[in-house]
């Protein structure tokens, strides 16, 4: 066994433990992640230990908790470039009726909520959503309310009127639901 193998068999239970006393509340997950890149940055580096200022132990633990901070850090900033459109704060908040119903509503509601452009949204939505449900979502963008519309795309022109509010909600709720699991992806 190496010298460096030794030192991980010590110092990453040590590490883990201290990182998860200081932070308590953090994903274990980050907390783990934190203590291994503080001992590859130590292997990779070691020249930026000095044995003079600290004892190895100490050296870790602080650079461990350095590392965790960058990480949550991070972590942090992306979340708050991401929102969870389940989310009843984001609910509350979507404009109302079919949820996104006109692009200026649509945009606002971006601006508000991510930073990720429109663009963006509707480019990577379009392509996992089929043609019909492309068209669907262009009418809600556009604020198109008549079912009558909505039926035609959707091949469903000489329904009864009954079948067509049905099959328009079940379409519309499916785009929705898609809409909400594409949030969550961003």
């Amino acid at each position: 066994m190496t010298a460096f193998a030794e030192l991980c068999e010590q110092a990453l239970p040590h590490l883990i433990s201290f990182l998860r006393r200081q932070f308590s509340n953090a994903d274990p997950h980050l907390l783990e992640s934190a203590a291994v890149d503080c001992l590859l940055n130590y292997q990779s580096k070691p020249t930026q230990y000095d044995p003079d200022q600290l004892a190895l132990f100490p050296f870790l633990r602080m650079a461990a908790r350095g590392d965790l901070l960058n990480a949550l850090d991070s972590q942090r900033r992306e979340e708050r470039r991401l929102v969870n459109i389940d989310d009843d704060y984001v609910q509350q908040r979507l404009p109302a009726d079919d949820g996104i119903t006109a692009v200026a509503e649509f945009d606002e509601w971006l601006q508000q909520h991510t930073d990720v452009p429109r663009k963006e949204i509707l480019r990577a939505l379009y392509a996992k959503l089929d043609q019909t449900d492309r068209q669907i979502l262009r009418l809600i963008l556009e604020g198109v309310r008549e079912t009558s519309q909505f039926a035609l795309v959707m091949g469903l022109e000489n329904e009864e009127a009954q079948t067509q509010r049905e099959a328009v909600k079940r379409a519309k709720d499916r785009i929705k639901k898609q809409l909400r699991r594409f949030g969550k992806q961003l």
